[in-house]
């Protein structure tokens, strides 16, 4: 079996992951793809679907969600314990929040997220390696492989280029060894990590999902907003196509032939003089509800992507459940986040207690060090229509992410030791970091 093999279940995962990490960049990345998204009208031409294309809107629901709900879970700066005792910062891995917030910011996107401790042999010290979910493109009994582009330095120092490799990390006879392999399936490199002396046994690579900790991929969370956010894509298109053939004003004459040489000029300097006095003239005017109905679609599929998004902030209180009803109901929809939040505690928790532990060369123990992220958004006094209002008013950006996160500390969404100010700084610290990535 050759080292670039997909697991049976790796494509459809593949291509979900690809429609809502194309949705959350936005704009560009879904116009990028052209007809993937955007199929072309019958008997369309280059000249007109790009036409088509650029009128076409992308409203950017599904990155603005992601990114709310990434600064619901960590708007609280995570707690890092060890023996039960908070760990200074000065003793933690540089970046080390940031690394909480990309892994709940990917697997809210993806459904998976991996964590990898390695060890660099020359500089003595351990890194952990994020994978995205697309990248773990294989997977059985003690093997896991990991498909990855690197750069590589080409004639000169600004000659550079990317090659893909693939990682394979196995358990061989209850030891840890990588092998490297190039496109082509050469071995480029394999060596096994040690600790005091002694190879691993176990891989320290931590695979989280939605699930819980294992290598099967989720479905990913905001699916079912990503195919509404694309329905909506491309009702928009056809809106604007309609628009942009029924708006534009089309003069019409009648009772001049068609062999006449006259030119017809439009504008306040130019005056038609027709020869025949029962001739004619008017412009075209859009009658009927064609487009009406387009504008209904835009509005329904917009309150739907609302409603999908508030699904998973919300704490449902009607009264009308009985209690068993009312408590399966949120452990199903509201659970989500509390199962992301628990899942990234874990997965974070075990790569830094491999990496530390691993510089110190003690034994590694699983339990070394724990995170700690609120959930304090699991508990408030908005209902499920309040909370939709907001989303869908952030959405449309219609209000700044600083009024959607007063409205939500003011319904306890936010805790009292955390100004709206705070939040904000974070964000915007976090919005830039995943820029530069």
């Amino acid at each position: 079996m050759p080292v670039d093999s997909f697991h049976p279940e790796f494509s459809l995962h593949s291509k979900q992951v690809k429609r809502c990490r194309d949705c959350y960049s936005g704009s560009d990345s879904i116009k990028s793809a052209g007809a993937v998204y955007l199929p072309r009208l019958q008997k369309q031409e280059d000249t007109d679907y790009s036409a088509y294309l650029d009128r076409s809107l992308f409203y950017g629901a599904t990155g603005r969600t992601v990114t709310a709900l990434t600064g619901v879970v960590t708007y609280k700066k995570p707690i890092y314990k060890s023996s039960g005792e908070t760990i200074p910062p000065s003793e933690l891995p540089e970046n080390v929040d940031q690394l909480v917030e990309s892994t709940v910011r990917n697997i809210l996107i993806a459904g998976r997220h991996i964590l990898l401790v390695d060890y660099d042999d020359r500089k003595g010290t351990t890194k952990i390696v994020e994978y995205p979910s697309e990248a773990l493109i294989n997977w059985f009994d003690g093997v896991m492989v990991l498909k990855e582009t690197v750069v590589v330095a080409g004639r000169d120092e600004f000659d550079l280029t990317e090659e893909t490799r693939y990682r394979v990390l196995a358990l061989i006879e209850n030891e840890y060894t990588v092998s490297v392999y190039n496109e082509e399936g050469d071995l480029i490199e394999s060596y096994t990590p040690v600790v005091r002396g002694k190879p691993l046994d176990f891989i320290p690579a931590i695979v989280m999902t939605t699930a819980g900790i294992s290598c099967t991929p989720q479905k990913p969370p905001v699916l079912d907003l990503v195919d509404v956010n694309l329905s909506h894509y491309r009702s928009s298109a056809d809106l604007e196509h309609g628009r942009h053939f029924t708006a534009l004003p089309t003069p019409w004459v009648s009772g001049v032939s068609g062999q006449s040489d006259q030119e017809l000029y439009i504008g306040t300097t130019s005056a038609w003089i027709l020869p025949d006095p029962q001739s004619r003239a008017g412009f075209l005017e859009f009658q009927g509800q064609g487009l009406g109905s387009l504008e209904n679609a835009l509005k329904n599929k917009e309150s739907m992507m609302s409603s999908l998004s508030a699904r998973l902030f919300e704490k449902d209180s009607r009264v009308s459940e009985s209690a068993e009803t009312m408590q399966t109901r949120q452990n199903n929809e509201s659970g989500i986040l509390s199962n992301i939040a628990r899942v990234a505690e874990y997965g974070v928790s075990r790569a830094l207690s491999i990496s530390l532990t691993w510089q110190n060369e003690p034994a590694i123990s699983k339990d070394v060090i724990t995170v700690e992220l609120s959930r304090d958004y699991m508990r408030t006094p908005l209902g499920h229509s309040d909370i939709k209002a907001l989303i869908e008013a952030y959405q449309a950006d219609m209000i700044s992410m600083d009024t959607f996160l007063y409205n939500m500390e003011q319904g306890e969404k936010l805790p009292p030791d955390v100004t709206v100010e705070d939040e904000m700084s974070r964000l915007n610290t976090d919005s830039t970091t995943t820029q530069e990535k």
